[in-house]
């Protein structure tokens, strides 16, 4: 893929729901996974904060490397295509 190239990053929440998604729930079309987007080689994503609701300094959404989400189990990628938006306008909104 070219670096304006966003990629979609498929995770297993755990290995539970990676074990229900692959046995049960992908077949009744409800599995349960967490994404990541991928563009100029930066992985974004929200993420709950319990204690944040009060603080605006915390948005939920983080950073990091392509594929590597912590606490996720990495199941594949899907290219969206390239984005419209140069790095630095990918940056300034995602950040």
């Amino acid at each position: 893929p070219r670096p304006s190239d966003v990629q979609l990053h498929v995770y297993h929440c755990d290995s539970v729901t990676g074990f229900l998604n692959n046995t049960v729930l992908l077949r009744a079309e409800m599995p349960i996974y967490h994404v990541g987007v991928e563009v100029y080689g930066r992985e974004w994503a929200f993420q709950y904060f319990e204690n944040a609701w009060n603080d605006d300094t915390i948005s939920g959404v983080h950073s990091c490397p392509p594929k590597r989400a912590p606490t996720y189990e990495y199941v594949r990628s899907v290219n969206l295509g390239p984005t419209p938006c140069s790095e630095h306008e990918a940056l300034v909104t995602l950040a």
